[in-house]
């Protein structure tokens, strides 16, 4: 795994990603069953998919489960590229979040997190150096590539590890 403290040359966003998509398929066994693909980090949006199949439910649509944990690892993932790519040396967990289900999705599974905006991300380094923690607010949605179909409101914190 990519520590943030062994990092010797500038990694560009396209590293992170290939970062990122290495410790999902090593540490989320649950990533790999519900085959979630990380599409790319750009125009400040993280994006993914995920095929119906492995996702169903007995409806003949998108498991909600395996939504709301889809939607989690991609707000978790933004978190994570950020505070790697301002190398930010910390553990990050979910705090809480809400969902919203709006359609059923009948199609595969598209992911889309914002990225926060740079005011959002300059107070959180602030708090961060100041508490040694600190929360960013998301907002993760599901589509079938037309709709939106889901929409998580959610918050994570991140806490400096002890090293």
């Amino acid at each position: 795994m990519i520590s943030v403290s062994t990092v010797k040359q500038k990694m560009t966003d396209l590293d992170w990603l290939e970062a990122f998509r290495q410790l999902i398929r090593e540490h989320i066994p649950l990533s790999n069953a519900m085959q979630l693909d990380i599409l790319g980090y750009r125009d400040n949006y993280l994006t993914a998919r995920a095929p119906l199949e492995p996702n169903i439910n007995d409806k003949g649509s998108a498991f909600g489960g395996s939504q709301a944990a889809l939607m989690s690892i991609v707000g978790w993932g933004v978190v994570w590229l950020e505070t790697r790519k301002a190398n930010l040396d910390c553990d990050i967990v979910i705090h809480k979040g809400e969902i919203t289900w709006l359609l059923p999705l009948r199609d595969e599974i598209l992911i889309q997190c914002q990225v926060p905006d740079v005011d959002a991300m300059r107070a959180f380094k602030r708090t961060f150096a100041k508490r040694g923690k600190a929360a960013l607010k998301l907002y993760v949605t599901t589509s079938d590539g037309e709709n939106i179909t889901s929409e998580f409101n959610c918050r994570y914190v991140a806490i400096k590890k002890d090293n």
